[in-house]
């Protein structure tokens, strides 16, 4: 796992990250993601598109500073023409904070990118961090800068 330096803010923050969960909505199912824990669900739909890894990428709150609902919303969405450019799958989702003082995150689940892409997405829409998976592996946390 890749995470940023000691200094305690951060600390919080990579700690918040991972006392989230990450959802995607399948076409038949809703998939729950956890840092560190397997998930059947998105193994099973790597394996139906012959694909080996993913990663949850959100566009909203850049340096997990908060915005508006509203710049959130138009931050997704230039994620989401990014993604779909690329011509990756992905899938609609949203980060789910285990403490209830943190708003839920609109996010995507994007199938069959490699992590350098996946990254600089991460980079280009100011995130600190992304969900990170291979079919069979267990999700990680890999810092963006």
């Amino acid at each position: 796992m890749t995470e940023p330096s000691d200094t305690e803010p951060l600390d919080a923050l990579w700690g918040a990250y991972r006392a989230t969960t990450y959802t995607a909505r399948f076409p038949t199912a809703v998939v729950r993601i956890r840092v560190g824990a397997a998930c059947a669900g998105l193994d099973g739909e790597l394996a139906d598109r012959n694909l080996t890894t993913w990663a949850y990428i959100t566009a909203a709150n850049p340096d997990s500073v908060p915005l508006s609902d509203d710049q959130n919303a138009a931050r997704y969405q230039a994620l989401l023409r990014a993604v779909e450019s690329l011509r990756w799958p992905c899938f609609s989702g949203a980060g789910v904070p285990d403490d209830p003082s943190w708003a839920p995150e609109k996010s995507l689940l994007v199938l069959g990118i490699p992590q350098p892409q996946a990254i600089e997405l991460g980079q280009r829409f100011d995130q600190r961090a992304i969900l990170w998976g291979t079919l069979g592996g267990l999700p990680e946390l890999i810092a963006c800068r």
